[in-house]
C-alpha cells in the first residue's frame, strides 16, 4: 500500500479564497483598530480638564456635624448634576479658619472644642488643589459652620461708619440669583457714566454670589424715594465739576464722564455750544448693601475668576474686564436722563440754565411750568437734546415731545422692571479695586493705582479738549480768490449769542479789497495746534513778537487805512484755556464791552489794551471788531 503524504496530498485552498481570507483579516484587525480608536477618544473626551474639574463643585458649603467628626466630604461638595472625574486628584492645601478646623493628612475634622481660637470671624477659607500629572489648579472653599443649638443663626458684621438706612422691610438675603442684585460687581467709573447695568461689569464679577448668600452677606429692602437734580456748566469740563461736586475724591471732575461724546455736541447747526446740562431723575424701589464692606472680609467672597486674574493678568486688562470700583451699595429702580447742549443767548448763567431744566423736568412729570414757558421753549429749540432711561419699560425718548408724552407712564413701569439706577454716597457705595487686590497682591494692587491714575489724567485731557478747536487762521481777497482748503470762512456773528448772519467783508465800506477772513477747526481728545491767543499788529511790514505766526495780507488792503495784520500764538503747556470760536461785530459804532460772559473778549492791538477796528483809519466805513470765545483746555 502506497502511503500518501498528506501533506502533499491535502486539497490546496484556491487563489480566490486566499485573497477573500487576507481581506477578512485585514478588515477585523481594521475593524477592531477603529474600536480602539473610538475608545481612547471616549476617553479623552470624557477626561475633564483640571479647570473643568474644579468648575464642578461648590465655591460655598455650610458645615454641621459634631466635635471631632470628618467634615472632608462635606467640603467637596459637587454642584446639583455634576459627576466628579476620579482621574483628577483633589488635596486639602491651606485653612484660613476661626480654630474650629483640625487637618490631618487629606481630611479635616471639626474642632469646636477649641478654647483658643485664632478668630472669631465665622468666615473660613478652604483652598483645594486639584491636581492631574503636570497640571494643577487652586479653589477657595468658604466654610461656614452652623450653631448646632441653632441651625439658622449666622454672625453678620455690620460695616462701621455705613450710611444710613432710609428703607423698610430690610432681609437678609441666603439665596438671590445674581439677575437680582448688582452687589459685588465692579464698575468703570472713569470710562462709564452715571450708575446703570450697561457699565457694570456683568459677566465677571468680583465677589461670588453663593459665598455671599451662605454667608447672608447682603441686606435688601424696600425704598420708595424719587430724587431729581440738574447741573450746568460752560465746557464739560465745568459740567462734570459741577456735577460731581459734592464727591469727595481728587478725580470726581472726570467721574462718570465716559459717554461725553454720545451725551453732548459742541455745536448744532453752525451755532457754538454755550452750555451743556443735565437733569437726572431717579427713582428708587429697592436698596441692597454688603453687610461688612472692610477689604479682608471681602477677599473671603473673591471668585476664583478673580483671584486668579489679579495673579497673572496686567493691570489695564483687570481695569478693562473687572472694573475701577466695586459697588458695595447701591439702589435699584429707575433713572432718566435728558441732556442739553445749549447754543442760544437767552439763557446766559448756569443758574438760568438750571432753574429752565428743573422747570422741563416739573412739566414732564405733570406739573406746570411756572412761568418758564418762554424759557424752556428757548431751551428745547436752541439745544441738541439726548435722553436715557433705565429700568422700567424699555422706552426710547428721541426728543423732546416723545419725553413729555411718554415720561409719566414710564415711572409706572418701574416697579415691576427694577434695574441698578444710583447710588447713596460715593465712599461708602464704590470700593476702589486696588484695595480689594491689596488683600492679595499688594504689588498688583499699586499697578492698578497708577494705571488708574493715567486714566484720570487721559480723561482730564479729553474733556480739557472737548472742543472743536480753532488751529489756523488766514485772510485773503475773496475776488478771483477760492476759499482756502479746509477754512471756514468768518461771518457776522452777534457778539451777544454766538449766531451767525452774512459772510464778513473785513473792509466793509471801506472801498478796498473784499477781505474775507477764514479759520480751521478740529476736534481731537490731545490737541496742541489749538490757538490761544489772536492780535493785530499795526504798522507797514510790522513783525510779529516773539513765538507768535503772521498772517501775510494787510486786512486794509485797497482801502486807505492804516496797515493791519493777523497774528496768532498756538497754545503751550502753560495754558488752560484755548480759543473755539471767533466771531465779530460789523456795526456803525463801536460796540458796549458787555459781552455773553468772561469767556469772550475782544480781539485788540499787539501790545495794547485797545480793542483792534480792522478797518482803522478807513473813513465812512463800518466799525469791525474781532472777538474770540475760550474754553478749557488741557495740554
Amino acid at each position: 500500500m502506497k502511503i500518501t503524504n498528506l501533506t502533499t496530498n491535502r486539497a490546496t485552498p484556491s487563489k480566490s479564497l486566499l485573497i477573500c481570507l487576507m481581506a477578512l483579516f485585514l478588515w477585523a484587525c481594521e475593524d477592531n483598530h477603529d474600536t480602539n480608536s473610538n475608545r481612547e477618544q471616549a476617553s479623552i473626551q470624557n477626561k475633564t480638564s483640571i479647570e473643568e474639574e474644579k468648575a464642578k463643585y461648590e465655591t460655598a458649603v455650610l458645615i454641621s456635624g459634631t466635635d471631632g467628626e470628618d467634615i472632608t466630604h462635606q467640603l467637596l461638595t459637587l454642584k446639583p448634576g455634576q459627576v466628579s472625574d476620579p482621574t483628577i486628584s483633589i488635596k486639602i492645601q491651606k485653612i484660613e479658619d476661626s480654630g474650629v478646623f483640625s487637618k490631618k493628612d487629606n481630611h479635616i475634622t471639626l474642632n469646636k472644642s477649641n478654647n483658643q481660637p485664632t478668630s472669631s470671624d465665622p468666615l473660613n477659607i478652604i483652598t483645594l488643589q486639584f491636581q492631574k500629572g503636570e497640571e494643577n489648579c487652586t479653589l477657595e472653599v468658604l466654610a461656614i459652620v452652623e450653631d448646632e443649638t441653632n441651625p439658622k443663626t449666622r454672625t453678620i458684621y455690620q460695616s462701621p461708619n455705613k450710611e444710613s438706612q432710609s428703607t423698610s422691610n430690610t432681609t437678609r438675603a441666603t439665596s438671590i440669583a445674581r439677575n437680582k442684585t448688582f452687589l459685588g460687581l465692579g464698575y468703570d467709573v472713569i470710562k462709564g457714566s452715571y450708575i446703570n447695568r450697561n457699565y457694570a461689569k456683568m459677566t465677571r464679577p468680583i465677589l461670588d454670589l453663593s459665598k455671599l448668600n451662605i454667608a447672608e452677606a447682603i441686606t435688601q429692602g424696600d425704598a420708595t424715594q424719587s430724587t431729581w437734580d440738574a447741573k450746568s456748566g460752560e465746557s464739560v469740563t465745568t459740567f462734570f465739576s459741577n456735577y460731581n461736586a459734592s464727591i469727595n475724591v481728587g478725580y470726581k471732575a472726570v467721574l462718570f464722564s465716559g459717554n461725553v461724546k454720545t451725551e453732548f455736541k459742541t455745536s448744532k447747526d453752525g451755532s457754538k455750544t454755550n452750555r451743556y446740562a443735565k437733569g437726572y431723575g431717579k427713582h428708587y424701589v429697592k436698596d441692597e448693601f454688603l453687610n461688612n464692606t472692610a477689604p479682608a472680609t471681602l477677599r473671603k467672597y473673591f471668585t476664583d475668576d478673580f483671584l486668579s486674574t489679579i495673579q497673572t493678568a496686567s493691570a489695564a486688562y483687570i481695569l478693562d474686564n473687572f472694573g475701577s470700583h466695586m459697588l458695595a451699595r447701591c439702589y435699584q429702580g429707575g433713572s432718566a436722563e435728558f441732556n442739553y447742549s445749549y447754543t442760544g443767548s437767552t439763557l446766559k448763567t448756569d443758574m438760568e440754565v438750571v432753574a429752565t431744566v428743573n422747570a422741563t423736568f416739573k412739566l414732564f412729570s405733570g406739573g406746570s411750568d411756572f412761568g418758564y414757558k418762554e424759557k424752556i421753549s428757548e431751551l428745547q429749540n436752541n439745544s441738541y437734546f439726548s435722553s436715557y432711561t433705565h429700568g422700567g419699560n424699555n422706552v426710547s425718548f428721541i426728543d423732546q415731545a416723545s419725553f413729555n408724552a411718554g415720561y409719566s407712564n414710564w415711572v409706572n413701569s418701574i416697579k415691576a422692571n427694577p434695574d441698578l439706577c444710583g447710588i447713596g454716597d460715593f465712599n461708602q457705595c464704590l470700593i476702589p479695586i486696588w484695595t480689594l487686590v491689596a488683600e492679595v497682591n499688594a504689588a498688583k494692587a499699586n499697578a492698578i493705582l497708577q494705571e488708574f491714575n493715567n486714566r484720570v489724567k487721559n480723561q482730564e485731557k479729553t474733556l480739557g479738549n472737548y472742543s472743536t478747536f480753532i488751529t489756523a487762521i488766514n485772510a485773503w481777497n475773496q475776488k478771483g480768490t477760492d476759499t482756502p482748503s479746509g477754512y471756514t470762512a468768518l461771518v457776522r456773528t452777534d457778539m451777544y449769542s454766538g449766531n451767525h448772519g452774512d459772510v464778513l467783508d473785513a473792509n466793509h465800506k471801506a472801498k478796498g479789497d473784499y477781505i474775507r477772513i477764514g479759520y480751521l477747526s478740529q476736534l481731537k481728545d490731545s490737541n496742541h495746534d489749538a490757538i490761544a491767543d489772536i492780535v493785530v499788529l499795526r504798522g507797514n511790514n510790522a513783525p510779529a513778537p516773539a513765538g507768535w505766526i503772521k498772517i501775510g495780507y494787510d486786512l486794509n488792503k485797497g482801502a486807505k487805512g492804516e496797515y493791519l495784520y493777523l497774528a496768532y500764538r498756538k497754545v503751550n503747556a502753560n495754558d488752560t484755556k484755548a480759543i473755539d470760536f471767533i466771531g465779530s461785530s460789523d456795526t456803525g459804532n463801536p460796540p458796549s464791552n458787555i459781552l455773553i460772559n468772561s469767556s469772550w473778549s475782544w480781539v485788540k492791538f499787539s501790545g495794547s489794551s485797545e480793542w483792534a477796528d480792522i478797518n482803522k483809519g478807513c473813513k465812512n466805513s463800518n466799525y469791525i471788531y474781532l472777538t474770540v470765545h475760550k474754553t478749557d483746555f488741557k495740554w
